[in-house]
């Protein structure tokens, strides 16, 4: 089995789109229409209708369903896209969409690679699905430099979270949730403590604003039934129990 290279549409809390290092399929299920793969997302079995690929055509097969992508609700605009993309590309490919129900999709895919019949491109996916293939999808560090490529519009950080060791730079992001969080503010104030930051690189009090910063403050702020916090050098005296 070459390396050629599956191709990542990452999700992480940040989706990608990722390429494959296992060969095309020829008979990976597939869905031609919003009604078949709407049909099969929700009965759990994988979508069969196979379109026909034109001569001289290059099919390249897009698995759907190791993250989001495969709900009844996302189908239309995902089978919308695929037919408007082989009616109107003039670059030779032709690209055949595999819908897999998400409870399902990990054990089909590492199927169809293990039988060296994997997919072009799997995605959306995230962190935790793509960790579950070491070594399977293709580095992008060549691609991005010879397509020129401008990295910087995502910054160094978010760029490095789609690196999985050394499988190199597996994807590159296209939309990251949640895109916002409720919190409290009064309860933010009672404490004196600054409204969270709205902007992406502020710190907060000093500290980078990350998901750890965000678990101390909330354990600060946070006291339990019996009036205990998680976090005792903060007063407790005379508090009633609140939650962010």
């Amino acid at each position: 089995m070459g390396r050629r290279g599956l191709r990542l549409i990452t999700l992480a809390a940040v989706p990608v789109l990722v390429l494959s290092a296992c060969g095309n399929s020829g008979t990976s299920p597939t869905a031609s229409s919003a009604a078949s793969a709407s049909s099969a997302a929700s009965s759990g079995a994988p979508a069969s209708a196979t379109p026909t690929v034109a001569a001289g055509k290059t099919k390249v097969v897009w698995f759907i369903g190791l993250g989001s992508g495969s709900q009844p609700n996302q189908l239309q605009a995902e089978t919308d896209f695929v037919n408007n993309y082989n009616n109107t590309n003039t670059d030779n490919i032709f690209l055949q969409v595999s819908i897999i129900p998400n409870a399902n999709a990990t054990d089909t895919l590492k199927t169809q690679i293990a039988a060296g019949k994997g997919p072009d491109i799997v995605g959306p996916v995230g962190i935790i699905g793509r960790a579950g293939f070491p070594g399977v999808f293709l580095d992008l560090t060549a691609e991005v430099a010879s397509n020129k490529t401008d990295l910087t519009i995502y910054g160094d950080k978010l760029v490095n979270a789609f690196k999985m060791g050394s499988d190199g730079l597996i994807g590159l992001p296209y939309v990251l949730y949640p895109g916002f969080i409720f919190y409290n503010k009064d309860l933010f104030a009672t404490q004196n403590l600054p409204a969270l930051p709205a902007t992406v690189g502020t710190q907060y009090n000093g500290k980078d604003w990350t998901w750890d910063t965000l678990a101390t403050i909330a354990k600060q702020l946070t006291i339990d039934t019996k009036g205990k916090r998680s976090t005792p050098s903060l007063p407790t005296s005379g508090e009633t129990p609140r939650h962010l």
